[in-house]
């Protein structure tokens, strides 16, 4: 089947847009690993045991997004058949952005991570922790209550059982005593 040229068209420019967009993606992955190695006031941290091990998953999953994407194009706009010229302008797109907006991104992006870990330090030293502080002692408190009112509790079942067990066994005497008597008397 042929392809006229304002498809041609529209094929090439949806394949630079592709490629774009899969740059996109790819700078989401490159901010996560960012996110990971920047503390907050800035300096860079040693990757950690699993590091290669997430790296590989995270690249892993990105090639799969960027292939199940492309083959989804290719499919929907030139009913299944691979063209070439579809695959280097996805590869330009994906080049043109790491290229352009891609350093941009991830020249921004280590500055912003930094400033949203230390408002997040912020956060929970002047928020969380106090709020966290103020909670445990309501709770320590209403544990005391509840002790201070158990031990009451506790007290007078006590008392209350020992007054049963005095009478039980004043009843005993008394009916053993009575037996005893009643063995005498005969």
């Amino acid at each position: 089947m042929e392809i006229s040229q304002s498809q041609l068209l529209l094929v090439t420019l949806y394949a630079l847009l592709i490629g774009i967009c899969l740059g996109g993606v790819y700078d989401l992955f490159r901010m996560a690993r960012v996110a990971r190695e920047v503390t907050a006031s800035g300096e860079r941290r040693t990757h950690g045991r699993f590091e290669p091990l997430l790296l590989f998953f995270e690249d892993l999953l990105f090639w799969l997004i960027a292939s199940l994407s492309v083959i989804l194009f290719l499919f929907h706009a030139n009913e299944g058949k691979i063209r070439w010229f579809a695959l280097v302008f996805c590869a330009l797109g994906f080049a043109l952005y790491g290229l352009t907006v891609g350093r941009l991104v991830m020249r921004i992006s280590a500055f912003l991570v930094c400033q949203i870990k230390r408002f997040g330090l912020f956060v929970k030293k002047k928020w969380l922790l106090p709020l966290l502080r103020f909670a445990l002692r309501v709770l320590t408190e209403m544990l005391h209550i509840v002790a201070f009112f158990l031990n009451i509790f506790w007290r007078i079942y006590d008392k209350i059982k020992t007054k049963r067990e005095t009478k039980r066994r004043k009843a005993r005497y008394l009916a053993e005593s009575a037996s005893l008597f009643d063995r005498m008397l005969e």
